[in-house]
C-alpha cells in the first residue's frame, strides 16, 4: 500500500510477482509432503527458477514464465 501511494511502481510490481510465486512454491511443497508422506520421491525432471520473478517449475515445459514473461531460456537451471 505505501509503495502505490508514493508511485514506486517497481517495488509494487515485485511485491506481486513474490506473492504470485510464494503460491505456487506453496504448492509445491504440498506435492512434495505428499511425496515424503506416502515413502515416494518427488518425480521432477528438473528444477528451473526465474531469475525475474522467482516463479519455480518442475516440468521444464514452459516456453516463458507464466507471471512474467522471461524467456524459459533466462531460466535459472538446478
Amino acid at each position: 500500500a505505501v509503495a502505490e501511494m508514493q508511485g514506486e511502481d517497481a517495488a509494487v510490481k515485485a511485491m506481486k510477482y513474490a506473492i504470485e510465486a510464494e503460491k505456487i512454491h506453496a504448492e509445491l511443497f504440498g506435492q512434495a509432503k505428499g511425496f515424503v508422506d506416502a515413502g515416494k520421491d518427488l518425480e521432477a525432471k528438473v528444477v528451473q527458477l526465474c531469475p525475474v520473478c522467482g516463479f519455480v517449475t518442475i516440468t521444464g515445459e514452459e516456453e516463458a514464465c507464466p507471471l512474467c514473461g522471461c524467456k524459459a531460456s533466462m531460466f535459472v537451471e538446478y
